[in-house]
């Protein structure tokens, strides 16, 4: 007859089955990357200070990619993480180059897999990406714009998107006027106070800051003024502009439906939120100076002022959220040219020789060996 007990006594068979079934070494491999996770992932690679929660999802979904590319694809399976080889690194690396990776995905994913090669105990063992790839010249990182990707600076007008963003969520396109006003991360637009933020003259950017490093940006001009006097009237105060029927990470899913999704605002339409942020270091950076970022290239006007490109440089690294010079160079391009690019920057008045080059060039001082601030 069947009752409760028969359903009970069902399901005690059925756990025991589960738990006698041979494991494959797919599964035991990535059930020791847990593992290693669960002792040394909330750590850096010394083991001293806490790594943030990106960083440990980052380390995770790499560690799980090598482990699937190994037993799936490239068939070298390994039964335990501690069975990782200089092979197995090298045929993992070469395969995503294979892929068309750029330079920096890449050394991320190094990074990780030298990282766990600490916690299997096998320090060392992982080398530099040149020593890795098919094409040795890949590895080379680029670390300056050589063009600015600010919407605006690129003739791209995305009015009519965020007019989408206004009919399906009005909250969104407040956050992206955020983000545009004041230079400011998506998520750090999705957090901020509005009603906290505004110190009158300049707001504080606290709430969702990368690295939990605080900062201020001034309010110098009518639009911002603006934008924010209209995020204050979507959020209560002390509250973001986030629904309350609304976590973080539901927000975040219901922004790439709308922004990303329906409105269009997208690395393949050239105008992703993150752009914004790349628009307001151009505009700020012409505002300082009188004229806009000077790409590799071309050909600086005759009023150059390098002490009024540094001040500006500094000023789009902290509104950014950064406190190195030269991390300026990835949104304006680069002022000395002999680190950060191949093509030379030309001052007017230059006399060139017979060969076509300028003669007689005043050396700038590369902005890698530019002190923190």
């Amino acid at each position: 007859m069947l009752n409760e007990t028969f359903v009970k006594e069902c399901a005690v068979t059925a756990r025991q089955r589960r738990k006698s079934r041979p494991e494959g070494k797919l599964a035991r491999c990535l059930r020791s990357v847990e593992r290693y996770m669960k002792k040394h992932g909330h750590l850096d690679a010394k083991g001293v200070k806490v790594v943030s929660q990106k960083t440990r999802i980052t380390r995770r979904k790499v560690l799980r990619l090598l482990i699937n590319l190994l037993h799936q694809q490239l068939h070298l399976p390994i039964v335990d993480l501690r069975g990782l080889r200089p092979k197995h690194i090298e045929k993992a690396i070469q395969h995503w180059e294979a892929e068309g990776h750029c330079a920096a995905t890449l050394q991320n994913y190094l990074s990780v897999i030298r990282t766990a090669a600490e916690w299997i105990g096998k320090p060392g063992m992982v080398l530099g990406l040149e020593d890795y790839l098919v094409d040795p010249s890949r590895a080379k990182r680029k670390y300056a714009t050589d063009t600015l990707q600010g919407p605006e600076q690129n003739g791209i007008d995305i009015r009519p998107r965020l007019l989408i963003v206004l009919k399906e969520e009005p909250r969104m396109l407040v956050q992206l006027l955020l983000a545009a006003a004041f230079g400011v991360r998506c998520q750090e637009a999705m957090l901020m106070c509005p009603h906290l933020a505004d110190k009158e003259h300049y707001i504080d950017v606290n709430r969702g800051a990368k690295s939990g490093r605080d900062r201020t940006t001034k309010i110098r001009a009518d639009f911002q003024r603006a934008v924010i006097d209209l995020a204050k009237e979507y959020a209560d105060e002390g509250c973001s502009t986030i629904p309350k029927q609304y976590s973080l990470k539901r927000w975040l899913n219901r922004w790439k439906t709308v922004v990303s999704r329906k409105a269009g605002l997208n690395k393949a339409n050239g105008c992703n939120p993150h752009r914004l942020r790349h628009g307001y270091a151009a505009m700020l950076y012409e505002a300082i100076t009188g004229h806009p970022p000077l790409i590799s290239g071309q050909v600086l006007p005759e009023d150059f002022d390098p002490a009024k490109d540094r001040l500006a440089r500094l000023e789009v690294a902290e509104d950014l959220g950064h406190s190195r010079l030269n991390v300026s160079s990835a949104y304006i391009g680069a002022m000395s040219v002999c680190d950060f690019s191949d093509a030379p920057i030309k001052k007017q008045g230059d006399e060139e020789g017979n060969d076509g080059k300028p003669v007689d060039k005043k050396e700038r001082t590369s902005l890698s060996g530019d002190d923190d601030t």
